[in-house]
């Protein structure tokens, strides 16, 4: 029973959870088309039981858009920070995008202009990787709106502008024709009101086209302030019999700017009329408009004493507008700031690209001229070990062309001759020395042997026709090995000449030892000291001679 039970409360919140999940996207799906019923269906969900960072993510920013969709403008970041803290780090550059101009809207909601300028810079730092046109709109107009807001009209229309050519890429009709009337009541505010006409009548023109009434009745209302606000009071009454012809809501603003029509054409009857509309409509405190024509009502009826407070009502709302307008030149220095900085860090992020790329560059040519250098260093030695080897093959040829060149008969003499020697003079030495080394006696015996083995050695040593012959019968067998010996090698003494001999003639180093009285390892020495000046030297038998040695 208790695994059961454990199986459907597990089997009951996975289903919750799916519901939820299944909820938060159908919300998404219908942000387009049915925003309220997208925030309809987000409000029936309890957030706090949503488990996931991903599905909270998802549930606080389909939430956020929600609420921006709908009109709802909210400062509240308690619950976007949850979404804002998953997408700011995420992969997508969309998503990220999202997330940055997002948190731009609520600090815009909130008047926290400079981080709402960092915050939409950032998306669109973003956005360049995406390429969408139509996002890219949305920034760039929701930085003509915040600009606007803080009287700073000349970056408003930049932003404006590039919201437009960005929505005519997107081919978004809805917003380009809503951009156009956005560009027109920034020039009305500017005083360029020609072209603030144009940039209206074609916005209500392609509003009239798609069968928007609700964005016609808003243009239509516009062009009758502009209208009026350029001296064509004529232009304003005809945008008002159509607004009122075709059943379209008058504004507030329209209401007033009518009474003024009215006040021009000395009929403050129907101006009283439209001034009371306007109070029903909206909070009449906080137009200097209202109070100008309140003054200019007072003074027509004499009624001094309210036209002297309308008066100063209307000169206090005028002061406070300037004061407003001085006001939002440091927010444009603040936002010529990030724009520097914002430049300023892609061209570092651009240099440090090209550092990289350079490093990259430099590394592989290192890698491949490092490589070339060792296959040149193999080649190279595989050229000399082949050039060696030839000439070793050459060298040989030679010696075996010698040898067969050479008379045969003198050869065998000297060779049984040698023979001979070796066997009269040499082979009991050899025998003796081989006995010294190796036979273990008493100190006597060693002593008697080492006498007998000095002594002959002695005599060996001392007996000039023997050395005489003993190097005739080397010469002759191996192609006057010591006569070229002595000629090209002028620098070795005749000791170094009798050693030399001594080792061709195929002495051991024992015999050698006991010969110059030296030890083996001194023996061992000075022929590895006579290889190295042979080798060292640049005589033509260099290689025969250390054949010998060897």
């Amino acid at each position: 029973m208790r695994f059961l039970t454990t199986v459907l409360l597990l089997l009951l919140a996975v289903s919750c959870r799916q519901a939820a999940r299944d909820t938060v996207a159908r919300a998404d799906m219908l942000l387009s088309d049915q925003p309220d019923s997208a925030l309809a269906l987000l409000e029936g969900l309890d957030f706090h039981r949503l488990h996931g960072r991903r599905l909270r993510a998802h549930y606080a920013l389909t939430h956020t858009v929600a609420l921006d969709k709908n009109y709802i403008d909210s400062d509240n970041d308690s619950l976007f920070r949850y979404a804002f803290d998953y997408y700011s780090r995420h992969r997508d550059d969309s998503l990220r995008s999202l997330a940055h101009y997002y948190r731009g809207r609520l600090y815009q909601n909130g008047t926290q202009y400079r981080l709402a300028t960092e915050s939409y810079l950032t998306a669109l730092h973003h956005l360049d990787t995406t390429r969408s046109h139509y996002r890219t709109g949305l920034v760039y107009s929701r930085l003509g709106e915040m600009y606007r807001d803080q009287y700073n009209f000349n970056s408003a229309l930049d932003y404006f502008h590039r919201a437009l050519d960005a929505y005519t890429s997107a081919r978004a009709e809805v917003a380009r024709y809503m951009t156009m009337g956005e560009l027109g009541n920034v020039y009305c505010e500017l005083q360029q009101f020609d072209k603030s006409r144009l940039w209206i009548e074609d916005a209500l023109c392609l509003s009239i086209q798609r069968g928007d009434d609700v964005t016609a009745a808003i243009f239509l209302n516009n062009l009758l302030i502009v209208s009026y606000e350029s001296g064509y009071y004529d232009e304003s009454f005809v945008c008002y019999e159509k607004l009122v012809n075709l059943g379209f809501s008058v504004s507030s603003t329209s209401h007033l700017c009518i009474a003024g029509v009215y006040l021009e054409r000395d009929d403050d009857v129907k101006a009283v009329y439209h001034i009371r509309q306007y109070e029903e409509m909206s909070d009449s405190s906080n137009s200097a408009l209202y109070y100008f024509l309140r003054y200019k009502l007072s003074a027509s009826e004499g009624d001094w004493k309210s036209a002297e407070l309308s008066q100063s009502h209307f000169l206090f709302k005028a002061d406070s507008l300037y004061r407003k307008a001085v006001a939002s030149m440091l927010p444009n220095a603040e936002k010529a700031f990030y724009a520097e900085r914002l430049r300023f860090t892609n061209y570092r992020n651009k240099v440090n690209n090209v550092l990289f790329c350079v490093g990259i560059s430099l590394a592989v040519a290192l890698l491949f001229v490092l490589i070339y250098y060792y296959r040149s260093r193999l080649r190279r030695n595989e050229s000399e070990m082949y050039t060696y080897m030839a000439t070793i093959q050459t060298m040989q040829e030679e010696l075996a062309l010698r040898k067969k060149t050479s008379p045969t008969t003198p050869q065998v003499h000297y060779q049984s001759q040698i023979r001979e020697l070796l066997a009269a003079h040499f082979a009991i030495m050899d025998d003796l020395c081989l006995a010294f080394f190796e036979h273990t006696t008493t100190k006597e015996q060693q002593r008697h042997i080492f006498n007998s083995v000095k002594e002959r050695l002695n005599t060996l040593r001392d007996n000039k026709k023997g050395r005489r012959q003993l190097e005739k019968m080397v010469n002759a067998t191996c192609n006057n090995l010591i006569v070229r010996l002595r000629q090209q090698m002028t620098q070795f003494t005749d000791d170094d000449i009798h050693f030399i001999l001594l080792t061709c003639a195929g002495f051991s180093p024992q015999v050698l030892s006991l010969v110059f009285e030296k030890t083996l390892s001194q023996i061992y020495a000075r022929k590895r000291r006579l290889k190295d000046r042979v080798r060292a030297s640049q005589v033509a038998d260099k290689e025969e001679f250390l054949l010998f040695l060897s």
